[in-house]
């Protein structure tokens, strides 16, 4: 018990730190913990773990929909199909969005790598997953706080415009992480296309397993 004040204590303060920090400077505070300098990081692991729970616990306990028969009764017979299937995909998503972790994250960690060879970065697998881990948990945090605020509002439009939102956050936030990863002598350019394609082919494969996942459960 003389230990519960001390690890709660650690738990906001790192959490807090990696939080502030890789959103900061993400590039720099990844390279910082590669490097041994982790004493105020808290463990990526947990940090991920940690806001999957959190995830999981708004998307179990709230709910957030991309159609309803009444908000939605303008729409042709065409849209209706369509919104009513996305909706159907976006709740197996946000109902199994651990197992999507599961498979998302090794072939993440091998982008990672190829990708951070080419900032310059000479990581090996074991590395490129600790920078994996870091970087993916912290663009679940825009989206937990996206989906809170459409189930609040309980608008379908609005969650149709969240996705958008959350789609360019995502985006923006996966590009500056490469960015900062590269190295310091590189061109600028260069590194914002990295990011780009980076982020792009992150997205990419999330929707390759969100569509996957789909068709296995159905």
């Amino acid at each position: 018990m003389q230990e519960l004040p001390h690890a709660i204590w650690h738990l906001e303060k790192g959490f807090l730190f990696n939080v502030i920090q890789l959103f900061k400077r993400p590039g720099y505070a990844v390279a910082d913990y590669i490097e041994g300098k982790r004493k105020k990081f808290y463990n990526p692991i947990s940090y991920l773990l940690i806001l999957l729970a959190v995830m999981y616990l708004i998307t179990h306990y709230l709910q957030a929909h991309w159609y309803d028969p009444v908000q939605d009764a303008w729409m042709s017979v065409e849209q209706t199909a369509f919104w009513i299937e996305y909706d159907k995909s976006q709740q197996l998503w946000t109902s199994h969005y651990f197992q999507y972790m599961v498979i998302f994250i090794p072939v993440a960690t091998a982008i990672f790598w190829v990708l951070l060879k080419l900032l310059g970065r000479k990581y090996n697998l074991a590395e490129s997953f600790i920078v994996s881990v870091f970087l993916i948990a912290q663009v679940i945090i825009p989206q937990i706080i996206l989906f809170f605020i459409a189930a609040l509002v309980d608008r379908t439009a609005f969650t149709r415009t969240s996705d958008i939102i959350g789609l360019v956050l995502v985006f923006s936030i996966l590009t500056f992480q490469f960015y900062q990863l590269g190295n310091t002598g590189m061109s600028k350019t260069k590194r914002v296309a990295i990011g780009i394609i980076g982020a792009a082919l992150l997205i990419a494969w999330l929707n390759a397993v969100l569509y996957i996942q789909t068709e296995w459960l159905n």
